[in-house]
């Protein structure tokens, strides 16, 4: 709420399984209001099919990675589809998926090292949407040219390390 109450011109949308009830954006609403946040600010919708998935990503500029289980999937999909995702790894293996995704994509900019920096760079990406620019159709270029994409040179490090540990067995 507190990127919302400083980034008076951003939208939240909000995907997953469970925001088709009624309950649930009624409970979202509620949270807004008490933040002084207008609801008709924030969209929430339910499951869809693979491709609906991907294509809500052309909708928005920022992706904001969960806490304190961060996104695994969603952030190769944001990385995929070229939309920024940002990030700040916690103390546990669940927390830093998506950090260790960005990193090794080659966007380390968007690893925060706490919630307040989170926080102060989603507000300053809210409020400069030039700076999103950067991204889009050269981030998807930069994650398919990156170690994710690199079948070979894994296996070749696979193959070194097991031939490395049986030397050790022997």
């Amino acid at each position: 709420m507190r990127i919302l109450v400083a980034a008076p011109t951003a939208r939240l949308l909000m995907r997953y399984k469970e925001m088709d009830g009624a309950a649930m954006s009624a409970l979202i609403e509620a949270a807004c209001a008490r933040h002084g946040v207008d609801g008709d600010r924030i969209e929430t919708r339910g499951k869809g099919s693979r491709t609906e998935i991907l294509e809500t990503y052309n909708e928005i500029d920022i992706c904001l990675d969960t806490f304190p289980y961060s996104g695994g999937l969603t952030v190769l999909e944001a990385l995929y589809m070229g939309t920024p995702t940002l990030t700040f790894p916690g103390a546990t293996y669940a927390s830093r998926h998506s950090a260790s995704h960005l990193e090794a994509a080659g966007f380390p900019e968007l690893v925060m090292d706490c919630v307040e920096a989170y926080t102060e760079e989603a507000i300053d990406m809210a409020n400069k949407p030039d700076r999103l620019k950067a991204y889009g159709p050269a981030m998807r270029e930069k994650f398919l040219n990156s170690p994710f994409f690199d079948y070979g040179g894994f296996t070749d490090h696979l193959l070194t390390e097991f031939a490395d540990l049986r030397k050790k067995q022997l």
